[in-house]
């Protein structure tokens, strides 16, 4: 369970405009070392026309499109995979350098890797205070 201070955290640091002009990318998000992982299962697209990553000021913006796309139209057509544009943006390390992140589409999954370093608790070093 998350605590309410983190999920208002959470929303804050994901929270776009274009969250309402069109439906909101759903994302996996964790960290794997001195890496922030973002997952997003997309299947049938092509990876190369149906999505764009940018990255400025900070933010990452995912944008994903699926059409519904069928070899032989049928009368009554049935999908739990919803169709459309998605998108989502994702405040990420100050000074992140876009030949830093790396995506990858496998298996209807896309995964992008952000390096951010380790976690703030991780970089706290004692500082010895000698005499003379």
């Amino acid at each position: 369970m998350v605590a309410p201070e983190q999920k208002e955290k959470q929303d804050k640091r994901s929270f776009a405009a274009t969250d309402w002009q069109i439906g909101r990318l759903s994302v996996e998000e964790y960290r794997d070392g001195p890496d922030l992982v973002l997952r997003a299962l997309l299947p049938g697209i092509d990876p190369d026309n149906d999505v764009e990553i940018y990255l400025g000021d900070d933010v990452l913006h995912v944008e994903a499109h699926r059409d519904l796309r069928l070899e032989k139209p049928l009368a009554t057509t049935s999908s739990v995979v919803p169709c459309g544009s998605f998108a989502r943006n994702i405040a990420v390390a100050e000074g992140t350098d876009e030949d830093d992140v790396k995506a990858t589409y496998v298996d209807d999954l896309l995964e992008i890797r952000v390096p951010v370093g380790p976690a703030r608790s991780e970089r706290v070093r004692r500082i010895p205070v000698t005499s003379s």
